[in-house]
């Protein structure tokens, strides 16, 4: 994976970013490493506790499957003012099921399901028809820097969400260990060996030996590095260079029928049978913060807290939160900063937000839609098509949320027998948590149109 989300905090200050539960989710979720905590839990996946889960019968009478799902970064993490908010969450048929950066297991009832990805901005959806008690693995790919220029189609493309075994090869975080401890070993063997023999004193022989043993652990760590830099951006290109694209189902509605599109998808629009298509592709990229509630009366972070988990839970180790600690201001200020231009954010809030689908009408009538490619086949004619951007989740919006959405997009087609017709825009959305970090302060967008 690409270990950059960790490095730009360091573990102290990282946890909060790991992959985790979402606190609204119903999809137990069991991560396979705590990374800030260094603490590998593959071998116990799935905790007991969510053993009857697993085995459970479903509605359907049969048992539920997992979605292993790896979430990665493409690019460097840097810092900048006009960073956006960009920690991914995954929804499953629209709720949000998990976020953060990471591998885990989710349980997941079987059958058709749409599972997207969003980071700060609409970043890939995929199918999954998932049998009784099988297994899915997916693979997300989002960056900390957009170009929103190149228009929708370009921005949906430029995010991934697709099956882990068509994702480019990438190293672990242990391959930096491990040739740290291999390049002090040799370091410490190529001064040792030849001075075993010499007329040198213990003393001096170890110290030179173990200033070899220390240059051998620089290096090889430095090595490590630069080749996981290679991998990168050979994975980088790999992608770049095309991907599987998905198939969706479509889905009827009167008058017609709505399906996703894979946004790399190059096949023409489905027409025929006396109908036209209409190709909707809708982007959203979250803007900066305009401003920052800070942490309210929540308590500092501290070295492996993990955000949407209570306090017993997300602390591994020893260092739990001691409320009569004396907090140290000026280090938790610059944290911030650092978080801010970094992660787009002062604080994490405990309930990360997400984007409910774009609101489509056709003809003034509600239509399924997501945020990407939508394909809608239409009788041939003149047709209305309004676009506006969603209200927030009831769950995040309360009575001192802000929203203040402008129009949205109303554009009439004209569609001839087995004709395409094609819109695209791009929609800017302010999504601001509150200071307690459980419901939004602000919410605001606009729409345009490449």
């Amino acid at each position: 994976m690409n270990w950059a989300w960790l490095r730009a905090l360091g573990t102290v200050y990282a946890a909060p970013y790991e992959i985790a539960r979402h606190p609204l989710g119903d999809h137990a979720l069991q991560p396979h490493e705590y990374y800030a905590a260094g603490r590998n839990l593959r071998r116990t996946r799935l905790r007991l506790r969510d053993g009857p889960a697993l085995l459970a019968p479903a509605k359907g009478g049969t048992g539920n499957g997992v979605l292993v799902f790896e979430s990665d970064l493409l690019g460097p993490v840097v810092g900048a003012e006009d960073t956006r908010p960009f920690t991914p969450v995954l929804l499953i048929d629209g709720e949000p099921a998990a976020t953060g950066f990471g591998r885990a297991d989710l349980l997941l009832a079987p059958g058709p399901h749409l599972v997207e990805l969003q980071s700060g901005a609409s970043a890939g959806y995929w199918p999954v028809d998932l049998p009784p008690g099988g297994t899915v693995r997916l693979t997300g790919f989002t960056r900390q820097r957009l170009h929103p220029a190149g228009g929708a189609p370009a921005l949906l493309r430029s995010l991934f969400l697709i099956p882990t075994a068509a994702a480019p090869a990438r190293l672990g975080r242990r391959f930096t260990m491990y040739a740290s401890l291999i390049g002090a070993l040799v370091g410490f063997l190529a001064l040792a060996l030849p001075l075993a023999d010499a007329a040198l004193g213990k003393t001096p022989g170890l110290l030179l030996a173990g200033g070899a043993a220390l240059a051998g652990a620089i290096a090889g760590s430095l090595l490590a590095k630069g080749i996981e830099r290679l991998v990168l951006r050979a994975a980088e290109r790999r992608l770049a260079g095309g991907v599987r694209t998905a198939t969706h189902r479509p889905t009827a509605f009167p008058g017609g029928s709505w399906r996703p599109v894979d946004p790399r998808d190059t096949t023409a629009p489905r027409t025929g049978e006396g109908m036209a298509a209409l190709r909707l592709t809708l982007a959203y990229v979250q803007t900066p913060h305009a401003f920052d509630p800070g942490r309210g009366s929540r308590p500092p972070l501290r070295r492996r807290w993990r955000m949407g988990e209570e306090v017993p839970v997300r602390v591994v180790g020893p260092n739990r939160y001691d409320p009569r600690r004396p907090v140290d201001e000026t280090d938790e200020a610059k944290a911030a900063g650092k978080r801010r231009s970094r992660f787009g954010e002062t604080y994490p809030p405990e309930v990360r937000p997400w984007v409910a689908a774009p609101v489509v009408r056709i003809d003034g009538e509600p239509v399924p839609s997501l945020w990407g490619v939508n394909e809608y086949r239409l009788q041939p004619g003149r047709h209305r098509i309004a676009v506006e951007i969603p209200p927030p989740p009831e769950l995040l919006a309360g009575e001192r949320t802000e929203v203040e959405l402008e129009p949205g997009l109303v554009r009439t087609v004209d569609l001839s027998l087995d004709g395409t017709a094609s819109i695209e825009a791009v929609a800017f959305i302010e999504i601001t948590s509150d200071a307690e970090g459980q419901q939004l302060t602000r919410y605001l967008g606009s729409f345009s149109e490449n």
